[in-house]
């Protein structure tokens, strides 16, 4: 850092620090890392002093000012050579060869490293075609000397050593090209995959690495972060396109969100989508060239108007407030449409919009996974129709804002017996709670086991548990099992209905290794096994055991025995397949699109105010997409509140194309090239709040695939980009602006 005062004789206090007369005025060009350019000719000691940080930082705290300027501590020599020595390089050397045919006669001319055939003819930032070349080293090439200055940091030291001879890699010479990993910080996989998606957006990145975003730095915005984030976002770009390390550590652009969005701080999970939108506002914000927005109506029609006309006046308005290179490359327009259900009134809008959110289609239903359990009988086993008695697996599906009344409905009309439906949910082999007709599905989580047991009409239910021992400690295993009666059976009528000798002996034995259990699989207080076999004497009554009743009968497995149990074996009906298929088969994006521009009714909590009516309406709501930007960011809803509290995750497969995605059918703006090509995709695997996200990008520079998984780049095909776990979906339209 440098500083230079202003002497005041009178004063008392020394003025602020002030560098600003250390400045070229000629010159508006900002780096973000070393500062404003200085006057030429400036000498040392005279003009200026050099300080640590430590005592800039002092300096700047006591008497206040600034700018400060900052200069890299930079090498002389080998290091290893008694000649090494350091100094500040006060005037960054920017070497510059404006012709591809300039005289050599004075410059240093080394062979080229066998890795670098010849000097590249695309500028090395922003790919833009160029003959300006690197005046030291002969191979970069740079067209302007605002992408020079940004990417001599990175470019320095590896010029230096071609002039000395060594040899260098072309990752050397222009940087890993976005092949760079971002380590996780903590549960940060969320950021990482929407980072790594935006790095790889071309428009985006080459405006950010070559430093044009500085010249539009609003930093009097009070809805952005003072140019705060998208300094930090900057940096972090070059790291990644002009670095050679395979990853790189995104603390600083965390602090910053961190500290301008609180609900992104500490190191929870979060969700990919509320970051990017974040994101993208926020960028937008600290790049506005709008520095006093103007205060302007929400423009509305009611349909008599052309919507050419209305649609025009909206952007122009929206304009007026926003512009960017976000809004140029980024927003489209949607046409909202509101029809009043009593008095038809319409309400035609234009808004802006970043990304599209697609809901997916027939998602208004849940499927619940149920195993079946049928009661079975004497006639049961000698029915020879029946090639199976055990439980069966079913896939059923109802209105996600159904009962279990509707659920058992449901079961029974896929061809379930049913005297009585029990439908329990069963948690670590115990009949966890029972679900009564009238309680919502909603309730019922993703992974709650369900089991429904047929029972016969009017009878009570005793659960009985099968329970081992290791350690002394009771253990429950297997699902339990369901013992019924009803009001007038008896000891009697069982033993007339199975008066064989060896039911007779297995009830006995069986007898020994049977008690009254809570129902954790405890014993009960002040019970012992069930070894009196007078109390099932004929002519003793049983008493009704209902579910309400705290006793649950526990069977006790030796060791032995135990190896010798096996599971009922479990039938898949046809239900299981025809969802795994559904999955395989999945949707389309036409289905989200088509989808997304049909009519629908507001909620009853999401009243519509009709001011015609002067009430609030449940109205009928149409979404149209009227123009498209260059940049097509696409969301998939995969994610929605089950009930208040509980969110879940709808894992069904959705193709996409990789290439040629029409976008003619579903925008009103036919005029303009309407063909789309993925070059993105973040990923989420696993269930909400407990997944993760990955990224796939694409290379444009050499059309390859890479996978992203925090600080971990893999090499993939196109087709892999293709799977249930895609979220959000980057597209670029072909042969646009977008390059």
């Amino acid at each position: 850092s440098k500083t230079t005062f202003e002497s005041d004789a009178i004063a008392s206090k020394p003025p602020k620090i002030d560098n600003s007369k250390l400045l070229d005025p000629a010159c508006d060009h900002f780096d973000g890392v070393i500062g404003s350019t200085l006057l030429p000719g400036l000498v040392e000691h005279n003009d200026y002093f050099l300080v640590p940080t430590e005592a800039w930082d002092a300096l700047l705290a006591w008497y206040g000012g600034g700018p400060p300027i900052c200069r890299f501590v930079v090498g002389i020599g080998e290091p290893s050579s008694p000649q090494f020595f350091t100094r500040v390089e006060v005037y960054p050397e920017l070497p510059s060869d404006t012709s591809s045919d300039v005289d050599m006669e004075n410059e240093v001319v080394v062979p080229a490293p066998p890795t670098i055939e010849k000097p590249l003819l695309k500028c090395v930032v922003c790919s833009r075609m160029s003959i300006n070349r690197c005046g030291n080293c002969k191979l970069n090439s740079y067209c302007s000397r605002t992408c020079q200055t940004s990417h001599w940091k990175y470019h320095r030291d590896t010029c230096r050593a071609i002039i000395s001879g060594k040899k260098v890699t072309a990752m050397d010479l222009v940087g890993r090209r976005g092949q760079t990993g971002l380590r996780n910080l903590g549960n940060t996989c969320f950021m990482n995959s929407a980072l790594q998606c935006l790095s790889h957006t071309p428009v985006l990145t080459n405006h950010f690495i070559s430093n044009r975003y500085q010249d539009d730095l609003n930093t009097d915005n009070v809805l952005g972060t003072g140019g705060q984030l998208a300094t930090e976002y900057g940096i972090l770009l070059k790291e990644l396109w002009f670095g050679t390390a395979s990853s790189v550590t995104p603390s600083a652009l965390k602090r910053s969100l961190s500290r301008y969005a609180p609900q992104f701080s500490g190191y929870q999970q979060h969700d990919a989508q509320e970051l990017l939108a974040y994101l993208l506002d926020g960028l937008h914000e600290d790049v506005n060239r709008i520095q006093k927005k103007p205060y302007i109506e929400i423009q509305e029609s009611n349909g008599t108007q052309p919507d050419a006309v209305i649609s025009a006046q909206a952007w122009h308005n929206h304009c007026l407030r926003n512009q960017s290179i976000f809004v140029e490359t980024l927003q489209g327009q949607f046409k909202s449409t509101v029809v009043c259900p009593t008095c038809s009134r319409i309400s035609i809008t234009f808004d802006p919009f970043n990304v599209i959110q697609l809901e997916l289609p027939n998602n208004n239903n849940r499927t619940f996974e149920i195993i079946y359990v049928p009661w079975l009988t004497k006639e049961s086993f000698e029915d020879k129709k029946k090639s199976h008695l055990g439980p069966t697996k079913y896939h059923v599906s109802v209105s996600k804002r159904g009962t279990v009344g509707q659920l058992n409905k449901a079961l029974e009309a896929m061809g379930c017996e049913k005297q009585q439906f029990l439908l329990c949910d069963v948690f670590q082999n115990l009949i966890y709670r029972a679900l009564p007709d009238s309680e919502r599905v909603a309730r019922i989580r993703n992974d709650d086991r369900l089991v429904c047991y047929n029972v016969p009409a009017g009878s009570s239910a005793l659960f009985c548990y099968h329970r081992c021992y290791t350690n002394e400690t009771a253990m429950l295993f297997g699902d339990p099992i369901v013992i019924t009666f009803t009001q007038t059976t008896t000891c009697e009528d069982e033993s007339d209905l199975n008066d064989n000798s060896f039911r007779m002996s297995f009830l006995k034995l069986l007898a020994k290794h049977v008690f009254l259990a809570n129902q954790d699989g405890a014993n009960l207080p002040d019970t012992d096994s069930l070894d009196n076999w007078s109390e099932f004497q004929p002519g003793v009554k049983v008493s009704t055991l209902g579910l309400g009743n705290s006793g649950y009968l526990a069977i006790d497995w030796t060791d032995k025995l135990q190896e010798l149990y096996q599971e009922p074996s479990l039938q898949n009906h046809e239900s299981v397949l025809a969802t795994k298929q559904a999955k395989l088969g999945g949707l389309t994006l036409d289905d989200c699109f088509k989808k997304f521009t049909s009519p629908e009714e507001l909620d009853e909590d999401n009243l519509w105010y009709c001011s015609q009516c002067k009430e609030h309406r449940q109205a009928t709501k149409t979404m149209e997409l009227y123009k498209l930007p260059d940049i097509l960011i696409l969301s998939l809803k995969r994610f929605e509140y089950r009930n208040e509290v509980v969110r879940e995750k709808l894992d069904m497969m959705v193709d996409f194309p990789l290439e040629s995605l029409d976008m003619a059918p579903y925008c009103h703006a036919t005029k303009e090239n309407m063909i789309y090509d993925l070059y993105a995709v973040t990923n989420h695997y696993g269930s909400m709040g407990f997944g993760h996200y990955t990224a796939y990008a694409k290379d444009h520079e050499h059309n390859l695939w890479y996978n992203f998984d925090d600080s971990s780049v893999t090499a993939i095909s196109a087709s892999q980009t293709v799977t249930n776990a895609a979220y959000i979906l980057f597209y670029k339209r072909r042969e646009s602006t977008a390059k």
